[in-house]
């Protein structure tokens, strides 16, 4: 018994699942062979903790007599302890470097010996623009804000009154009263401000003030446009010259009169720029009275001027003295800019020119002259025909681009390029206005020349304009019956003359030779005006118009327009009648519809992919113009290089 105790013992002190460090040996076959019997087979992995695999579990792992199943722990040999590894003695400390040894700055190098002082800068030359000997209105300083004028003032209490100011400006009026009618003033495409100003210098006691160089711009949602003061002088002097010259050659009833002076008020206004105060100076001008032509031609509110009025002031009121002026005015300064907007009109005909800085080749040294007012030029073109067509916008198969066109059989397309010898020519008013101008059944009066077929009527073709189509006769009631050719300053001759000549007013023709027997220096220094050019194109245009004539001036004079803008003389129209809605012209009319060959945009020579609808050379539609006789003495011409 005790012995059996012992031997009880000696299983508990060596347990089969102890093992000495180290892996343990593989158990012999003897200790793996008693196995224990469990009712669950090879299927008590799970339940039991282990099963008849004859796999060695621990008590702890199999959690006991699980589930009634008896098992039997098996002892195993007793593993024999692991020797230790022996490590590797350290290894010997790696030896430092030697420190490296100072380093021995370079001796400090002498101080370079100071530069001599650099003298004084020359003073700048003196402005030839700003000489103090100069009048205060020809100098470039003049016309440019300074520091001090930026004080923005709208932050500080508003005064009632403006001590120390020489005016009080306020903004442009933006509406016009003109036949019981609204008109709204066009804003204009300038960068300049303008002002309404108080003054002792006119009639109303009231000017327009155009102010350069803003240092704002004139809509809150605008830029602010750089600017220079010495374009803007040259501009200056340039309008300053037209007024003495206006006082001169007797045109100041349809020129404005202008002056330069200094402006010293605050821009009126709550807005961002009210308070900004202004004391540089500004071009003055008279106020023109009535509303531009294209303002009266194609606005009003609640409608339109009606078409009895219209014809009451264009066959009845107009001034045709002062047309007659306003067309030598415009050829003598080569006006290049002479449109609807630039003419102003009041309810007695009476007429304004404004705008006049785009003169004497000062801007645009291409141009010869170009206006509304006088023949030959593409203005006039545009209004007598169309501006698309004038501009060549028309695809030239689809247009009787030329007057002319090719007949076909009655149902079949009339749009066709032109073929040699089965031309159509119109050749009168009638062929699409009808006799009578008032008969919208008369068949169209179309003649065929060449070899074409004869006594065949086509049908009226159908004219694309960008995106509109008319018939010519809708083209003609629009292009040929503007109001604006009542502005034909040949329908105002005495007379009933077709040429003015030499036969100018008795203050113009002396104006004229004045000018024509000065100097381009002499001229320069009566006009003020900036630039040489400026003076000799005067000086040139003076001297064709009083030794050739007004005519010859405008075909052959100089300076010249480009081929391609140079028109032929069509007739002149001077009555106007209603018809159905449409504004005609009232007499025998028969214009051409031509074109000079080239660019009308560039004025050189075609070079777009469609073909060109010109048909003559606009450089030599005039060098059969006879020279008119004249009256006084002769002046002698220079060549234009030398001139």
């Amino acid at each position: 018994m005790e012995q059996h105790q012992q031997m009880g013992q000696q299983k508990q002190q060596l347990p089969c699942w102890e093992v000495a460090p180290g892996p343990p040996p593989r158990a012999p076959s003897s200790c793996g062979k008693t196995q224990a019997r469990s009712g669950g087979g090879d299927s008590g992995g799970r339940d039991g903790g282990g099963g008849g695999d004859g796999s060695v579990h621990s008590p702890a792992a199999s959690g006991g007599n699980d589930g009634g199943h008896s098992r039997q722990r098996v002892l195993e040999d007793v593993p024999q302890p692991r020797t230790p590894k022996a490590r590797p003695p350290p290894s010997p400390p790696k030896a430092r470097p030697p420190p490296n040894p100072p380093k021995i700055r370079p001796p400090p190098k002498p101080p370079k010996p100071l530069a001599p002082p650099k003298p004084p800068k020359p003073p700048a030359a003196p402005d030839p623009n700003d000489d103090a000997s100069l009048p205060q209105e020809l100098r470039v300083s003049s016309y440019s804000h300074t520091p001090r004028d930026a004080v923005v003032k709208s932050s500080l209490p508003h005064c009632a009154v403006c001590r120390g100011c020489n005016t009080e400006l306020e903004f442009m009026v933006s509406e016009a009263m003109l036949f019981n009618r609204t008109f709204t003033n066009e804003k204009g495409a300038t960068s300049a401000w303008l002002f309404r100003a108080s003054t002792n210098r006119t009639k109303s006691g009231k000017a327009v003030v155009k102010v350069y160089c803003m240092p704002l711009p004139k809509r809150p949602d605008a830029m602010m446009q750089p600017c220079s003061p010495l374009p803007t002088l040259r501009t200056v002097r340039t309008l300053l010259g037209l007024a003495k010259l206006s006082e001169d050659c007797g045109f100041q009833d349809i020129v404005p009169a202008m002056w330069a002076d200094k402006v010293n008020a605050p821009v009126p206004g709550d807005g961002p720029a009210g308070g900004f105060h202004i004391r540089w100076h500004g071009l003055w001008m008279e106020v023109a009275d009535g509303v531009s032509l294209e303002n009266l031609l194609n606005k009003g509110v609640p409608t339109r001027v009606p078409a009895s009025a219209m014809l009451d002031l264009f066959n009845r009121r107009l001034n045709g003295t002062r047309i007659v002026r306003a067309a030598i005015w415009d050829l003598l300064t080569s006006q290049c800019d002479r449109h609807a907007q630039n003419v102003f009109m009041d309810e007695g005909g009476q007429l304004t020119l404004i705008d006049n800085e785009v003169a004497l080749q000062s801007q645009w040294k291409t141009c010869g002259f170009n206006s509304i007012l006088v023949p030959t030029t593409q203005k006039q073109e545009i209004v007598r025909l169309n501006n698309e067509f004038v501009h060549k916008y028309v695809s030239p198969d689809e247009v009787v681009s030329r007057g002319r066109a090719d007949p076909q059989e009655p149902g079949q397309s009339y749009f066709t390029p032109l073929v040699s010898g089965t031309e159509i020519l119109v050749t009168s008013s009638a062929a699409l206005l009808g006799p009578g101008l008032g008969d919208e059944n008369a068949p169209p009066l179309i003649e065929p020349t060449g070899n074409g077929p004869p006594n065949h009527q086509p049908k009226l073709p159908r004219i694309k304009f960008v995106h509109k189509y008319m018939t010519p006769d809708e083209v003609v009631s629009r292009g040929r019956a503007d109001q604006q050719l009542l502005l034909d300053y040949r329908c105002y001759l005495p007379k009933g003359a077709e040429r003015m000549g030499t036969d100018y007013p008795p203050q113009v023709s002396q104006c004229l030779r004045q000018i024509a027997g000065m100097s381009v220096a002499e001229v320069k220094h009566r006009y003020g005006f900036y630039e040489e050019h400026t003076a000799n194109v005067l000086r040139v245009r003076a001297t064709d118009m009083i030794t050739k004539g007004f005519e010859w001036s405008t075909l052959n004079g100089e300076p010249v327009n480009a081929d391609a803008k140079r028109y032929r003389v069509q007739p002149k129209c001077c009555r106007l009648i209603h018809v159905k809605g449409e504004y005609r012209c009232g007499h025998k009319w028969e214009p051409l519809w031509e074109l000079p060959i080239g660019d009308p945009v560039t004025g050189r020579a075609w070079d777009k992919v469609k073909p060109d609808t010109g048909t003559y050379d606009g450089g030599a539609h005039g060098r059969d113009e006879p020279e008119s006789s004249g009256g006084g003495p002769p002046v002698v011409l220079k060549p234009w290089t030398d001139r």
